[in-house]
This record gives C-alpha cells, sequence and structure tokens, in this order.
C-alpha cells in the first residue's frame, strides 16, 4: 500500500502499577512513558498508544476510604499536582519528537465527584487536543472507584480519524459500531491486559471494516495477552510476548466509499423487502 495511504502507529505494551499515586510513583510511570515516546519515534511512528491507567491505576482496596477495607475511593490520597506535572512533561515529550499520544489517566473532576477513567491525547505539537472517559465501568468502578464518561470521541492525525475505548467497553460491538459510522479509520483499545480482548478486538476489525489497535499493559512474558494493530484482513503487527514491547504498524485509510457493513445496517435491503406478502409474514406454512 503506498505510503500516503498508512499512518505509522506505535502500541507501547508497558508495566503499569496499582500502587497509591505518589510523586514517585507517578515519576516513575512517566519516565517509561516517555521512554517509550523515544523509541516509539526512532521507529517512525505518527502516534503512539499506551494502556489504561497508564499513568496510575490504583488498586481498589489501596485507594479505599477504609483501606485494607474495599470501600469508596479516597481521591484526596492522589498527589493530583504531581499527576499534571507528568501529563506536562509528557506533553513536552510529544513537542520534542513530533509524535501524537495516547496515555491513560485519571481525570480528576470538582465538588467531590469521582474522576473519570480517561485517556488523554497528546498532539505532535505538545498540545492537548482532548480527552476520552470510560463510558462503560465494570462494577467496582461504578461502585467505588469513577465517574462514566458520556460521549464518543474522535480526534485526527494528518488526516486519518482515531475513536477509543477503554478495556471492558472492548466487550460492547455497539462502541465500534458508532465509531465506524463515524468514518473513523481505526479504534483503539486500551486495556489492562486480557488475552480476550484481543481476539474481540480482531473480531471488532472484522465486523465492522476498520483497524482495531490493543494496548494491553505488560506481563511476565509467558502470559497469553499481546499487544498490537489488527485490520480485517488480520494483525499486521504485534508484541512478541506480553513482557515489555512496541508494536509499530501502519493504520491503512478507509476507502472513500461507504463500506458493505454500513449500507447493510442503513437501508440496503429495503427495495427488496416483501412486508405485505402473506407467505412471508405466515412463518408456520410450508
Amino acid at each position: 500500500m503506498d505510503a500516503a495511504e498508512t499512518l505509522a502507529l506505535a502500541v507501547a505494551q508497558v508495566q503499569v502499577v496499582g500502587d497509591l499515586p505518589t510523586p514517585d510513583v507517578l515519576r516513575a510511570a512517566g519516565e517509561r512513558v516517555r521512554s517509550a515516546i523515544v523509541a516509539a519515534a526512532d521507529r517512525g511512528a505518527r502516534i503512539v498508544q499506551f494502556p489504561e491507567g497508564m499513568l496510575t491505576n490504583p488498586a481498589k482496596r489501596l485507594i479505599s476510604g477504609s483501606s485494607p477495607h474495599l470501600g469508596d475511593a479516597d481521591w484526596t490520597r492522589a498527589d493530583w499536582r504531581a499527576l499534571r506535572e507528568e501529563l506536562e512533561r509528557i506533553a513536552d515529550a510529544c513537542r520534542a519528537r513530533s509524535i501524537c499520544a495516547v496515555v491513560g489517566a485519571p481525570h480528576q473532576l470538582s465538588d467531590g465527584h469521582r474522576p473519570h477513567n480517561s485517556l488523554y491525547v497528546f498532539s505532535s505539537d505538545g498540545e492537548l487536543v482532548t480527552r476520552y472517559d470510560k463510558r462503560r465501568l465494570s462494577t467496582n468502578e461504578t461502585s467505588y472507584l469513577y465517574t462514566p464518561g458520556t460521549d464518543a470521541v474522535v480526534f485526527e492525525v494528518d488526516g486519518f480519524r482515531f475513536g477509543m475505548v477503554i478495556c471492558l467497553e472492548t466487550l460492547f460491538p455497539e462502541l465500534f459500531i458508532d465509531y465506524a459510522a463515524m468514518d473513523v479509520d481505526c479504534v483503539l483499545i486500551s486495556s489492562a491486559a486480557d488475552p480476550n480482548f484481543g481476539r474481540l478486538a480482531s473480531a471488532h476489525a472484522v465486523m465492522n471494516a476498520i483497524t482495531v489497535s490493543v494496548a494491553f499493559a505488560s506481563g511476565a512474558p509467558g502470559d497469553s495477552h499481546r499487544s498490537g494493530i489488527c485490520t480485517a484482513l488480520g494483525w499486521i503487527a504485534r508484541c512478541e510476548n506480553a513482557g515489555p514491547g512496541l508494536a509499530v504498524g501502519g493504520v491503512p485509510k478507509l476507502p472513500s466509499e461507504v463500506s458493505f457493513h454500513r449500507r447493510a445496517r442503513n437501508g440496503l435491503y429495503d427495495p427488496w423487502l416483501a412486508p405485505k406478502d402473506p407467505r412471508s409474514l405466515d412463518r408456520r406454512t410450508l
């Protein structure tokens, strides 16, 4: 495929920790992000994607206000100033290496509301382009940790359109169908480690004729999950194993014509229906 018809995407499979978000924990996570940004830029990527909760993903019992017992999260235990400083350093790294980044981190709200579980999108100029907030939260996330988001979010890089989902949202095909209807070229899944989500990513790519990438948190090399990028024709790039790694591949541009999938969901068969034919309506006649 012609180079002008692809965009180089890097998927970073890196360590995500469940510790409390102290300055030291956040600084170490930020360093892992910036190191992957440099590696992705060196391999020619225009955008690099990170897992869910990349900067901080505190374990529910650690952040609990009644720790070690499970209870409502006490987010005053998070160092929000240090988190913002790390996000600013990541923005600076994007500017320095002229690369976009999608980074998982909580987003602080006001008036005592719990934070969103979010993905921040930084441009190659180091600007915050947009933010995606996880909409389909797990039972524990809803009960103790986060405020759900409400909107699908699409952003562009060099004319390529990207949508985003987080972890558990991989189980909801309507989110991918909606993004396909919004003419995205690729849906980014940022997730905790789950090999089933890799299989689902491939299925969503086939069912919607789009590219789907998945960025998992790293694990032991022998674990069965692997981050990567897949099209309707199969995986085009994938990490070698579940350990820390980087997968880089060319996201293809969607054809300009409307896909068969979209037409089939939007009136393709209407001219050929026989809504009043009695032999069509009667299901108990041979």
